[in-house]
């Protein structure tokens, strides 16, 4: 076994960070908090299934 020391958190290791970006910038499209509320669910579907 070969012990391999990596920080304890970084971004770049974790591939769910670049979808939270995909799904930050996306949302970040939609001015109206309602609409940004009822899309919400269906972009962050898209761009999961999609990725």
């Amino acid at each position: 076994m070969i012990y391999v020391p990596i920080p304890p958190y970084s971004p770049d290791l974790n591939p769910i960070e670049f979808g939270w970006k995909d799904l930050k910038r996306e949302l970040s499209n939609i001015l109206d908090f309602d609409e940004m509320t009822e899309r919400s669910e269906s972009t962050a579907l898209d761009l999961w299934l999609n990725a």
